[in-house]
């Protein structure tokens, strides 16, 4: 294995428009970007199975981002994004590497993700009121870190998470309470081969909390 890796660079290019409707309630922006990645610094492994830090070649990534808000009525405010990104490497690994070749996607980058949120606050001239929200994300599919010659990619499937809030506002004290997870999604979100098997990341399970803001 190399003793040492050296620094990564990227060239990006991107280009896009941003928009916001005359009367301040929907705005809307879009990109599409391009990213000549050089140097790539990957976690690798030899032919004994070994792990290590390593430059490999040259990567692209290149996509699609869009994300838009709305407030359709007093109080109410719909966030949402999507975004396409197409990632992989464009030369094979070094031959320290046994594995990572020319147009395979690189590690934990999803093809599509998106998010979608909601928020409500029933503004009114009392001191105290309720205010609630909702958030909605996805995680398409993805796949883990470059494997050995014996052991492939592990596969990670897409998950979706719902996280729901509640709460009371004061004129600068805020008290909420929320559930963070509630289907108790398992999504993976990083994956690497450990000997014969893999280790597997998980997000966070379902999580009950209250929090107190204050703002000055």
């Amino acid at each position: 294995t190399p003793s040492s890796y050296g620094p990564d660079r990227t060239t990006n290019y991107e280009i896009g428009f941003k928009t916001l409707s005359a009367d301040r309630r929907l705005s809307f922006d879009i990109a599409g970007f391009w990213i000549d990645w050089k140097d790539i610094q990957l976690n690798e492994r030899n032919a004994q199975g070994l792990n290590f830090n390593g430059n490999g070649g040259t990567a692209r990534s290149r996509g699609v981002e869009a994300e838009a808000n709305w407030r359709p009525i007093d109080g109410l405010s719909i966030d949402g994004s999507v975004a396409f990104t197409d990632a992989v490497l464009t030369q094979d690994l070094p031959p320290s590497s046994t594995v990572g070749f020319k147009g395979d996607r690189l590690p934990s980058v999803p093809r599509w993700s998106g998010q979608i949120s909601a928020d409500y606050d029933f503004a009114s001239s009392a001191a105290v009121r309720p205010v609630l929200g909702a958030s909605w994300r996805y995680i398409g599919a993805r796949e883990g870190y470059f494997g050995t010659a014996t052991v492939g990619r592990f596969h990670l499937p897409a998950y979706d998470v719902l996280d729901l809030r509640a709460g009371i506002r004061f004129e600068r004290i805020s008290l909420t309470g929320f559930v963070k997870n509630v289907g108790n999604s398992r999504g993976k979100v990083a994956a690497y081969v450990l000997g014969p098997d893999f280790r597997v990341a998980v997000i966070q399970p379902r999580t009950f909390g209250i929090s107190l803001s204050d703002s000055f």
